[in-house]
Order: C-alpha cells, then sequence, then structure tokens
C-alpha cells in the first residue's frame, strides 16, 4: 500500500544518534503501512548503513537506506524526497528525539488546517563543555527559542501560525505536491539558510507556516565545544550571504550596520573602531592562530577567573568566525541576485 507520509531523515556521521531517532521512528503509534522512513547519508562513506539496514530486515515498517556524494543537508532531502512514495514528506534531522505521536500530529495538522508546512515544537539538550561555555550557549538558545516563539500567533488547539521565514528543517513536513510546485529545497545552499529560502518560496505560493505543539520533540546538540559552534557559525554565515544576496536584500536599507562589521576590511571606508576591530577578528580566526585561540579558551572556561570577561570572550571568538565566514560569502556571491541560480552557487560574472 501506498504509504500516507514518507519520513526522511539526512544523516552525516552520526550513527548513535541516528539510532536514537529511528528507534523512536519504528514505535509510531500508527499502523506500520501508513508511513515509510527513507535514511539518506551524506557520503558514501557513512558508518551507518550496516546498522540501518540490519535494522530493517527486522522492522514492521519500510525502511530504506540510500548514499550520495558529500553535498550538504539540503541536497541529502531532496534526494530523499525524489526517493518518496507518501503523499506527505515529514524531514526530520538524525540529532532529533521525537515521541511516539511524531507523524500521527504532523499528518493531523495538515489535515486540519493545510495547505501548510508545519514544524513540531521542540526543545533542546545542550552536551556543551566546559560548562561555563554550556551556560553561554544556552543563554544564547533560550533568546533563539523566545523570540521565536514570540512570533507565534494562536490558529487552534495546539496550533499556531508562525512567518515561513521562522520554519526549520530540524522537522518540518509538507505536502508531495506543495514540495514539488515550489521546486523543492535549493541545493545551493551547503549547510544552512535552505529552511529559509524553502519557507519564502512556500509562502509565495499560498502555503503558511505552522507550528503544533501536540506533539513535543528534542534537539539534541552536537556542536559541543567552541571550536565547533565557531566554525558553524562560519560555514552558516556564507550561506547567509548567498540568501541574502538570492532575495536581493544584502544590501537594503537597515542590512548596513551588519554589512559594515562583517565585510571584508575597507581601508578608508571603515570607521577606525571598526577597522580595529576587524583587523582583531581577522587575526583571532585565521588557520595559524585559531588553533592557540581555542586551547586557551578552553583553559580559561575550566577555571573560575573572570566569568563576564570569558563571556564576552566567547561572543568576540565566534563573532570573529561568522565574520571569516561571511567574508568567504561575499567573495563567493558577489554578484547580483539574478546570478544566484536555484540548486547551484553563482555564475561567473
Amino acid at each position: 500500500m501506498q504509504p500516507t507520509a514518507s519520513v526522511i531523515v539526512p544523516t552525516y556521521r552520526r550513527p548513535e544518534q541516528l539510532g536514537r531517532l529511528l528507534a523512536g521512528l519504528l514505535q509510531q503509534d500508527i499502523p506500520s503501512h501508513q508511513y515509510e522512513i527513507i535514511v539518506v547519508a551524506d557520503g558514501f562513506s557513512s558508518p551507518c548503513r550496516g546498522a540501518v539496514e540490519r535494522l530493517a530486515e527486522r522492522a514492521v515498517v519500510s525502511v530504506k537506506y540510500f548514499a550520495k556524494s558529500h553535498g550538504g543537508p539540503a541536497a541529502a532531502r531532496a534526494f530523499g524526497a525524489g526517493q518518496a512514495r507518501g503523499e506527505l514528506l515529514i524531514f526530520v534531522d538524525d540529532d532529533m528525539l521525537i515521541g511516539t505521536d511524531f507523524v500521527r500530529e504532523h499528518v493531523a495538522a495538515h489535515r486540519e488546517v493545510g495547505p501548510v508546512a508545519v514544524n513540531c515544537e521542540f526543545a533542546w539538550k545542550l552536551e556543551a563543555r566546559p560548562e561555563s561555555f554550556r551556560r553561554w550557549y544556552a543563554r544564547r538558545v533560550e533568546e533563539w527559542t523566545a523570540a521565536r516563539r514570540a512570533a507565534l500567533w494562536q490558529l487552534g488547539d495546539g496550533l499556531f501560525g508562525i512567518p515561513n521565514v521562522l520554519l526549520t528543517t530540524a522537522n518540518i513536513s509538507v505536502a508531495r505536491e506543495d514540495y514539488d510546485r515550489v521546486g523543492g529545497f535549493d541545493e545551493g545552499y551547503l549547510f544552512s539558510c535552505e529552511d529559509q529560502d524553502f519557507g519564502l518560496r512556500l509562502a509565495d505560493a499560498g502555503v503558511r507556516g505552522v507550528v503544533t505543539t501536540r506533539t513535543h520533540a528534542t534537539h539534541v546538540e552536537t556542536h559541543s565545544t567552541l571550536q565547533k559552534v565557531a566554525r558553524r557559525q562560519a560555514m552558516g554565515a556564507r550561506d547567509t550571504v548567498r540568501f541574502m544576496r538570492r532575495y536581493n536584500v544584502l544590501d537594503r536599507q537597515g542590512q548596513q550596520n551588519l554589512v559594515m562589521v562583517n565585510d571584508p576590511i575597507k581601508v578608508g571606508v571603515d570607521p577606525w573602531q571598526v577597522l580595529i576591530k576587524k583587523l582583531f577578528k581577522s587575526v583571532i580566526a585565521s588557520e595559524l592562530i585559531s588553533p592557540l585561540v581555542f586551547a586557551a579558551m578552553a583553559v580559561w572556561g575550566r577555571t573560575s577567573l573572570g566569568p563576564s570577561f570569558l563571556e564576552h570572550g566567547y561572543e568576540l571568538v565566534v563573532g570573529a568566525h561568522l565574520r571569516k565566514g561571511w567574508c568567504q560569502g561575499r567573495r563567493m556571491y558577489g554578484v547580483d541576485a539574478a546570478a544566484i541560480r536555484p540548486g547551484g552557487t553563482a555564475r561567473a560574472a
């Protein structure tokens, strides 16, 4: 029988996290023939294949495993959608923990208020170290979560509207016909921003964003050190430039400060205070110095010396790497919006 829902899981070298998610997906409280599970390994050398195939042999739910060349999460999701048979596509990241009602409530939200793209509410579980960094990181997550919740408006019992640009691919479901109508995920995003891009194109097609609080999930944060978070920010900043360039908002009114503090150094244009900050951040994030900075911050973080200065240090290091990624994005996408095509990077000028 054709399943109602296809659950698509992109994964990248996280077999333990993937195993926990699959255990939850195999315990859903709907009949096994109503959904299928599609795992897409982003890279042929993934260590997950054997475990997934052994699980598939015992499962009553259809579980399929695919591996593709490394191309980032957007490409893995798009590949999985191409293999799916369900009328509803549910994308969930491999570092999520879900309840037994996860699939059922995604399906229910679509039937009640469709056409929509649905996120379920989720909390974060941070396993960062040292403790001083975990506290700093937890506050940043709390700020993001509070801002996201403040943007919700109630639609019904346990269902809330959300601006499409705030939709997240940590878990998202969309009708197959709507996914195809907007062209799916843009594979030109190598690390992030594919969710904002996808959400905006869905909005243009009349598909609104919805959050259901009838089921809950947990995002287990695997970027557990300052070094991992800083490098993730750098990769995300590159895609942010692409996103802003594609939608022609990079140089609009209101973005000047963001651009000024993160753009490459402009002698004679930048105020001297900005110039000094850029130079300092360039040194911190350089290939030669950054390993020493991470090592020094790790030692400092295990002490109780100057906790307020330590937090400023975390902000500075993460901000320096964000700027590094932004500058890389500027070089990659330093073209007009029309030159960035869906599914690819910038065309040569």
